[in-house]
């Protein structure tokens, strides 16, 4: 019998909602995409999830829409509005509870408002989804645009800029929740000698930013991150006014460059376009995420309205089944015990049917029985991905996942990660150059590493099981490779 393989692993995560996305990868993707994608393998084990799937099964779906994106261009642009709308309902939705007096909500109230935003999370999802179906497991879409690059600096006698080029066409000059957030903060901080309410203006500026780095479970950004992050800025002397225009300069620069480099490239009509859209999947991604990490944030009050009124912890909460609420909430029928077993170690299925969860002995003896455990195969000669944005940098690794490793980061040092999220964020801006296993250019890694200006090489799948702490290494993102020093 053909296996999964183990492809993609999350930290600090509860079955709910991840479990959604499952929904609709394995049930919905042919709404828009034509197939669904082979049914994978969630296992979910103390806030840490993997999801198996088989070989090249990504592939199969990103080929076609590979197809079509490069062929229909009105269809895209549909997709993508249809994103951003998909995205504003479900805000209002979790918007919606956040701003109710919960407490005053009958239980089926509750479940109303908890199958409402599922329904919505679903369809922000599947449409948000675009730019993960076109590159698959190996950046399918990153790579012809790689190779479009590549094939134009050949004909100019100029291969060594393919780094720094394909940088600069790939990076969105628009604003994103974080670039908002950093304007907002310096502003703040610009007129902090002359305003007398500074501590609420401070206030403010937390109720509006406190979920940038919530990911699926949390916790909120405190009151004194951001003071924090004040003292830290004028101990540094860093003058507000000055960063300001800084930061609009460096996007007009941005714009301008990219309007070079189509001339001096001499892009066509459609080589423009796939950079135009590699540019447009970047934010896209980005802009999803902001999105979703804002609306667990409301969502969250809900659940832990539901979990008070059951007797259960959020984190309990959150082991729940969507299909399971209903008697939960409404028959009161939870098992405390069992979600504390799904807590330890569950396996999530998808067959045709609909989702299943199984724990403890039965689960074990399905990754027995349906995942294979390959030996990792790194190439010869070193570690190599794509480029997310150019440079180098020489330093020691730091192997970081989840936010518990940061605590003895120091400046300088390489963060390498299987993957990024905003929880590590505070390591990120410090690191000299950031290395990750997976992701493509419209990753985590990628989109923060562009905003922060520090080479990156994402997508190397093996950095993290070759990599050690202290390792001394040379990262040269001008030409995707990561070398080991002696």
């Amino acid at each position: 019998m053909k296996k999964r393989i183990w492809a993609v692993t999350n930290y600090g995560v509860s079955l709910y909602p991840l479990c959604l996305l499952g929904e609709v990868l394995y049930y919905d993707c042919h709404k828009l995409f034509g197939r669904n994608f082979a049914s994978g393998i969630g296992e979910f084990k103390n806030g840490v999830n993997r999801w198996a799937i088989f070989p090249g099964s990504r592939e199969q779906v990103a080929r076609p829409v590979v197809v079509r994106i490069l062929k229909d261009k009105k269809w895209v642009k549909k997709v993508i509005a249809k994103n951003y709308s998909a995205c504003e309902r479900l805000l209002l939705q979790a918007d919606k509870t956040f701003k109710a007096d919960l407490t005053e909500k009958t239980d089926k109230e509750l479940l109303a408002l908890y199958q409402a935003y599922n329904e919505k999370y679903r369809t922000a999802y599947l449409y948000g989804w675009l730019a993960n179906a076109a590159e698959a497991e190996n950046n399918y879409f990153s790579r012809i645009l790689e190779q479009t690059l590549a094939e134009k600096l050949k004909s100019a006698g100029r291969p060594e800029k393919m780094g720094e080029y394909f940088s600069a066409l790939t990076t969105l000059a628009e604003d994103s929740e974080r670039d908002r957030e950093r304007r907002d903060f310096l502003k703040l901080l610009a007129g902090a000698k002359k305003n007398k309410y500074l501590k609420k203006l401070f206030f403010r500026h937390w109720q509006k930013y406190c979920w940038l780095q919530y990911d699926y479970d949390g916790p909120a950004l405190t009151l004194e991150y951001f003071t924090a992050e004040a003292r830290a800025l004028l101990a540094a002397k860093v003058n507000p006014l000055a960063e300001l225009k800084k930061i609009s300069a460096e996007r007009r620069k941005l714009l301008s460059k990219q309007k070079r480099l189509v001339k001096e490239l001499k892009l066509t009509p459609k080589e423009a376009y796939l950079f135009w859209l590699g540019r447009q999947f970047a934010f896209i991604k980005n802009y999803r995420k902001d999105v979703l990490y804002l609306s667990y944030y409301r969502h969250d009050f809900l659940l832990k309205e539901i979990g008070r009124r059951r007797g259960l912890s959020v984190k309990q909460i959150k082991h729940i089944l969507p299909g399971e609420m209903p008697i939960c909430l409404l028959k009161n029928r939870c098992d405390a015990g069992g979600l504390n077993e799904r807590i330890k170690y569950s396996i999530l299925e998808y067959p045709p049917t609909g989702m299943k969860v199984s724990i403890s002995a039965a689960a074990r003896s399905i990754v027995k029985e349906k995942i294979a455990s390959p030996e990792a195969k790194p190439n010869a000669g070193g570690l190599f991905g794509q480029t997310a944005f150019a440079g180098k940098a020489k330093g020691r690794v730091r192997i970081v996942n989840v936010p518990e490793e940061m605590k003895n980061f120091k400046k300088g040092e390489i963060l390498v990660s299987e993957k990024t999220n905003p929880n590590l964020l505070l390591a990120m801006k410090k690191a000299a150059a950031i290395v990750t296993d997976a992701g493509g250019l419209t990753c985590h890694a990628a989109i923060v590493s562009r905003e922060l200006k520090i080479p990156c090489v994402v997508g190397t799948k093996f950095a993290t099981k070759i990599l050690k702490n202290g390792d001394r290494v040379m990262v040269d993102a001008d030409k995707g490779a990561v070398n080991l020093l002696k």
